[in-house]
C-alpha cells in the first residue's frame, strides 16, 4: 500500500510538468471537439420595413484544428454541424401587396467550414498573436411554416437552399494563465464572393429552382475561449448580412429582401 501512495504521489506531482511541456505554446499539432448552443436571429426588412423576424436556439458539434509548418506559419480547419427550430414572426403578402401577420415555426439545419493560414508570433514566452487569412463557407437549408399541422410542411410553408463563400481575414492570439491555461480570442472579417440562395416553391405550385442572388455585405466573428487542461469553454458573437436580391422574374416576382442574422452562443468541449 505505501509502494502504491507513492507511485500516485510520484504521478501527481509529475503531470502538471508533463502538461506544461504540452502546453498550447509549444505544440505543434492541436485538435479541439465541442458541443455548441446558441441564440439564433434573422431579420428581413424591405424599404425600411421590417417584414419578418426569426429568433430561437439552434444546437451543435463542431471541430478545429490546426498544424504547425515551416517557421511560424500554421495551417487550420474548422467545421460544425447545426439545426433547431425557431419561432417565425412575419407576415404573408396578397396579391395587391397588402400585408396580414402571421405567426409559425421555421426550421434550420447546415453546415459551415474553413480553413485559413496564420502566423504565430510570440510576444513573450507566455504571450502570442496570430493574423490569418483565409477561406470559409456556410450553407445551410431553412423550412418555413413548420411543425403548426399535420404535414411536415404547412399551408404557406417552402425551403430555401442558402449558400455564401468567403475570403476570412482576421487575428487572433493567446496568453497562458499558469501552467496549463490559456486564455484566448478570435477576431475576424467574412468577405462574400459568391451568395447564392435556391428557392423550393413546390408546395405553393411554383418552381422548384428558383435561384436568387442576396447581395455581398461583411459579415463577422469573434470568439473568446478558455482552455484549462483538456477542458475548454468559450462565447462567441457571429453575423451574417445580406443586402437585397436582383429581382428574378417568372410567373411572378420574386427576390429576396435585406437580409441580417446574428447568433450568440457558447461552447464546451474537450482540447489537445
Amino acid at each position: 500500500m505505501k509502494r502504491i501512495l507513492l507511485t500516485l504521489l510520484l504521478t501527481a506531482t509529475t503531470l502538471p510538468l508533463n502538461l506544461h511541456a504540452a502546453s498550447p505554446t509549444n505544440k505543434v499539432f492541436t485538435v479541439r471537439f465541442y458541443g455548441l448552443a446558441e441564440q439564433f436571429e434573422w431579420k428581413e426588412t424591405y424599404q425600411g420595413q421590417q417584414l419578418l423576424k426569426e429568433s430561437g436556439p439552434l444546437f451543435g458539434a463542431g471541430g478545429d484544428l490546426g498544424a504547425k509548418m515551416a517557421g511560424p506559419f500554421w495551417i487550420e480547419g474548422r467545421g460544425e454541424l447545426f439545426l433547431g427550430t425557431v419561432d417565425y414572426d412575419g407576415v404573408l403578402m396578397s396579391e395587391k401587396g397588402e400585408l396580414t401577420p402571421y405567426k409559425t415555426t421555421t426550421e434550420y439545419v447546415g453546415l459551415k467550414i474553413d480553413g485559413d493560414v496564420a502566423c504565430k508570433l510570440p510576444l513573450s514566452p507566455s504571450l502570442h498573436v496570430r493574423p490569418f487569412a483565409g477561406i470559409g463557407a456556410k450553407t445551410w437549408v431553412r423550412t418555413l411554416d413548420t411543425g403548426l399541422s399535420d404535414r411536415y410542411m404547412g399551408e404557406y410553408g417552402y425551403s430555401e437552399s442558402w449558400t455564401t463563400v468567403y475570403a476570412i481575414v482576421g487575428c487572433g492570439g493567446g496568453i497562458m494563465i499558469g501552467r496549463t491555461s490559456e486564455l484566448s480570442a478570435r477576431l475576424e472579417a467574412r468577405l462574400p464572393f459568391s451568395n447564392s440562395e435556391v428557392v423550393d416553391l413546390t408546395n405553393q405550385g411554383g418552381p422548384s429552382d428558383l435561384e436568387l442572388k442576396p447581395g455581398k455585405q461583411a459579415s463577422y466573428y469573434a470568439e473568446a475561449a478558455l482552455t484549462v487542461s483538456h477542458l475548454t469553454a468559450s462565447l462567441f458573437v457571429e453575423t451574417l448580412n445580406f443586402s437585397e436580391s436582383p429581382l428574378d422574374s417568372r410567373e411572378a416576382v420574386f427576390f429576396q429582401p435585406e437580409s441580417k442574422s446574428t447568433m450568440v452562443g457558447g461552447k464546451i468541449g474537450l482540447a489537445f
